[in-house]
């Protein structure tokens, strides 16, 4: 079993990730746990994140008309931002310098590209110099969302939020608290 641990995320940021839009977040730290992540939308939405979210509805939807599974995405991302919940489980399984990533996405804003989802990736993220990327897998959305209050960093869910959150999982990561 692999201890939970627990990450909160500005919107629209965790969204996208919710919603397999996103599987990298650029972090300016690296970090060496791998294992299952909560990934936790924060309370706190400034103007600079109300007006990406507009953008990135634009985006979204330019971009599911020439990828079926950005498509499948964008309903639920034009339904609006959950805020101070959890919102995903997904397994953390990797961190890399953001060079390694940054040279195999498309060109910013490129929705010809072939690689749709790799453009949609470059979009929601920053891979400039000196930055790292965590690798997300096996993405679970948690419906509904869960209320939560979110720290910095990466942090343990206490006891009755672990507990709500391997009850809306059904199974499909294999959890452990840290304090079991």
């Amino acid at each position: 079993m692999k201890e939970l641990m627990a990450i909160t995320i500005h919107q629209p940021w965790a969204l996208a990730i919710a919603t397999g839009l996103k599987r990298y977040e650029s972090r300016s730290r690296p970090t060496s746990y791998r294992g299952p992540l909560a990934i936790c939308a924060s309370k706190r939405l400034d103007d600079e994140q109300i007006d990406f979210y507009g953008h990135a509805i634009n985006y979204v939807a330019r971009a599911a008309t020439l990828d079926v599974e950005i498509a499948r995405c964008q309903k639920a991302f034009e339904a609006g931002l959950w805020m101070g919940a959890v919102v995903a489980v997904a397994d953390l399984v990797d961190c890399l310098p953001s060079t390694a990533v940054r040279y195999t996405l498309p060109a910013e804003g490129a929705l010809e590209s072939v690689d749709i989802a790799g453009s949609v990736e470059r979009f929601f993220g920053d891979f400039s110099w000196g930055r790292f990327v965590w690798q997300f897998a096996n993405v679970v959305p948690i419906d509904p969302p869960i209320e939560m209050r979110g720290f910095q960093g990466l942090w343990v869910p206490d006891t009755k939020l672990y507990e709500a959150i391997k009850s809306r999982m059904k199974g499909a990561h294999d959890l452990h608290h840290k304090n079991k």
